[in-house]
């Protein structure tokens, strides 16, 4: 049966006021993306049709899931894009997703990527970490699931390959080009004859070939430890730790040492668990799983899984996957060879991957099983507290500031158990006295609910603010005086800053044992809302001090401050250059000794 709200929804089309169900008869049977926008036409869904008339209609017929029901909720107008076919629908749909990131289509959306080391195509390359793969842009090795021993990884071969370290070429040498490190092209003529042999070597040991690397750091090691150079000593020992971090565990090897990704996926009702297994030359090192629900048609979301998990992810040499109906799609979609193997090693790399996916489904089913019992649980006790029938979305404040120097605060909404990062606002505060954490309370609510009224956005259920009744209060009368009825709560903390009591709506202070739901659910709001203002705080604090310190300096203008960051890249690392590195950044002798006595007073010469 058609539901109600499916049956009433109208669009607006051309003046007129027209059936959403009629409207769509007109639609092609061709293949295409439609597009369903909101009333203030922001693009709320994308989709991909091998017909687009069918697929659309299919959304006005038959009980919908709840998601769907609230997308249709929203839905205003429809538009759509015919393409040539539906490998090309499937293109466009994942460019038009990652364009506009359509808040419906947030299944799809995820933001987690592994690090790869890219050697640059330029005429000097350089080696760097990169987080995004484009193979115009040079050549990509990866991913490394440990991003730490990565970034040590490019540090080591920055160190032993004397390429270009500097992002753009300098006037003169600089410091590299002086302990070995670069082959100084800003200063000598440098061809692409002379990096060849370089970068043989440090594809080699991209490709897995570690021996030559770690028996060149083994050689420098024991030299430095002969020298009595033990700091030296013990930094060439923890790049030999880090380069054999990256070195594969092997669990599968394939003797052709091809680089692959393979493919699996368990399906029940509505939700999807995906995983990748990643191997490089030939083995197994490392696993990507993906956890949806609330999924429809699944194998036409596992396609776009796929698809757009490679618009972050270097696409390898050869993907593995299950029989699928539209596979084919997949082929020419990724442009690369994809298998679906029914027998021979490949097939047991499937097969493992398959059984690992059920597993993952079904771990990920207990974990949110008991997370979602934990949830109802606490907020149970919540509304019991508060005397609410219910509360879904929540906003929780903080404040921070030091001595009343650089005081800024936050706010964190949390609906339905999920925290809404997207919804986080920051605030730099501006009221006279920043020493007067009320008055800073009552300018961020002010702030906060001025705008969201003014905007005409959904307002929670609950505020909740930090410190005890006169606090409570303070928030209480900057609500009332907005003109909205939003009920205030306050979490009180002990003598060991431990929350012990909340200040309900009506002002009472209400125990909280440490052993409730409650107390779980309410310390990881305040653990996320401290999290989210103290790093907005500390970013704030560290570009003054990275600015104010060189400020200081008699004979640094902007232009000098400017320079000497990006030569030296930090003040931690002005600061411990010598009188001598200094001047080979073009700094004159005096300056080079004012800068180096401003960070070493104890050395000023009398």
């Amino acid at each position: 049966m058609v539901n109600e709200l499916t049956r009433n929804l109208l669009i607006q089309r051309r003046g007129d006021i027209v059936d959403l169900r009629t409207y769509i008869k007109s639609f092609p049977m061709q293949p295409g993306c439609y597009i369903m926008k909101d009333k203030k036409d922001t693009i709320i869904y994308i989709g991909k049709a091998k017909f687009l008339k069918n697929r659309v209609s299919s959304y006005f017929s038959g009980e919908q899931h709840t998601k769907t029901q609230r997308l249709l909720g929203e839905v205003h107008k429809i538009d759509y894009i015919v393409t040539e076919t539906e490998v090309e629908a499937l293109l466009l749909e994942n460019q038009m997703i990652k364009k506009h990131s359509p808040k419906y289509n947030i299944l799809l959306k995820d933001d987690k990527t592994y690090p790869y080391i890219h050697i640059t195509k330029e005429e000097h390359p350089r080696i760097l970490i990169a987080r995004e793969v484009d193979k115009k842009k040079g050549w990509f090795y990866g991913p490394y699931p440990n991003s730490k021993s990565a970034r040590e990884v490019v540090d080591v071969l920055n160190m032993l390959y004397p390429l270009r370290k500097c992002s753009v070429l300098p006037k003169k040498e600089c410091l590299y080009y002086h302990l070995g490190q670069c082959l100084a092209p800003c200063i000598l003529p440098v061809t692409q004859k002379d990096y060849q042999p370089l970068l043989q070597d440090i594809q080699s040991f991209l490709r897995g070939d570690y021996e030559g690397v770690i028996s060149t750091l083994h050689e420098r090691m024991q030299r430095a430890a002969e020298s009595l150079q033990f700091e030296t000593a013990k930094d060439y020992r923890d790049a030999i730790a880090h380069i054999q971090q990256l070195q594969p565990k092997q669990h599968v090897m394939l003797q052709d040492k091809r680089n692959r990704d393979i493919w699996g996926w368990k399906t029940e009702g509505d939700m999807v668990t995906v995983q990748v297994l990643h191997a490089r030359n030939g083995a197994v090192v490392q696993r990507d799983v993906m956890h949806y629900t609330e999924v429809e048609d699944a194998e036409g979301f596992i396609i776009s899984c796929i698809v757009q998990f490679y618009t972050k992810h270097l696409v390898p040499k050869e993907i593995l996957l299950p029989s699928l109906d539209k596979g084919e799609l997949l082929k020419e979609a990724l442009l690369t060879k994809v298998y679906f193997p029914l027998r021979g090693q490949k097939k047991k790399l499937l097969e493992m991957a398959m059984r690992n996916a059920e597993h993952a489904f079904a771990m990920e089913q207990i974990r949110q099983e008991e997370k979602s019992r934990k949830y109802k649980e606490g907020m149970s006790e919540l509304t019991s507290l508060l005397g609410m029938a219910d509360v879904s979305r929540i906003e929780i404040f903080d404040n921070a500031h030091l001595q009343g120097t650089y005081a800024v605060s936050g706010v964190v909404v949390y609906e339905n158990g999920q925290f809404l990062r997207k919804e986080y606002r920051k605030f730099r505060l501006q009221h006279d006295n920043t020493r007067d954490d009320l008055a800073s309370m009552r300018e961020v609510i002010l702030r906060r609910y001025t705008r969201l009224v003014k905007e005409e956005k959904v307002l929670p259920d609950v505020i909740i603010v930090d410190g005890g009744k006169t606090q409570w209060h303070t928030a209480q009368v900057s609500v009332k005086q907005l003109g909205i009825t939003v009920p205030v709560i306050s979490l009180m903390k002990d003598e060991k800053h431990r929350t012990h009591a909340i200040i309900d709506i009506n002002g009472i202070e209400r125990p909280l044992k440490r052993s409730s739901y409650l107390y779980r659910l309410v310390s990881s709001w305040q653990e996320e809302v401290h999290r989210f203002v103290i790093t907005y705080f500390r970013s704030l604090q560290a570009k003054d001090i990275k600015t104010s310190v060189l400020d200081t300096i008699k004979g640094i203008g902007p232009k000098r401050k400017k320079e000497l960051l990006k030569s030296f890249q930090s003040i931690e690392k002005i600061k411990n250059a010598s009188i001598e590195e200094l001047k080979l950044e073009g700094v004159s002798e005096q300056l080079a000794k004012t800068i180096y006595e401003a960070f070493h007073p104890e050395n000023k010469e009398e």
